[in-house]
């Protein structure tokens, strides 16, 4: 019992750190974005990364398929990545459904 208590807490403190590391890394990367490129085509420009980064997802997938087979650890390892990836994605999505709704709510 104490032990399920303790690995549910494990995985919970892991996931708000992954998260929190992810937004404040989505952060910076969005600052330097938001300098580099200005704000004409901002947007049509951020849709271009969020589909970049639903390829990247499957090629991760893919590449760990590939270089570990199908057996647990490679399940294990998707896994990871995975989570890691999703702590800066979910980010990028939520960034983009937002300005998507914006430019609706302008129009």
């Amino acid at each position: 019992m104490i032990l399920s208590i303790i690995y549910t807490w494990a995985l919970m403190i892991l996931f708000c750190v992954g998260f929190s590391i992810g937004y404040y890394s989505y952060r910076s990367i969005k600052r330097k974005f938001d300098e580099e490129y200005g704000k004409k085509g901002l947007l049509f420009k951020r849709v271009i990364h969020g589909i970049v980064y639903i390829l990247l997802l499957s090629l991760v997938h893919e590449a760990v398929v590939v270089r570990l087979g199908e057996n647990p650890l490679s399940k294990e390892v998707e896994a990871l990545i995975l989570l890691f990836l999703f702590f800066i994605g979910a980010p990028i999505f939520i960034d983009i459904t937002l300005s998507l709704y914006k430019l609706a709510k302008k129009h």
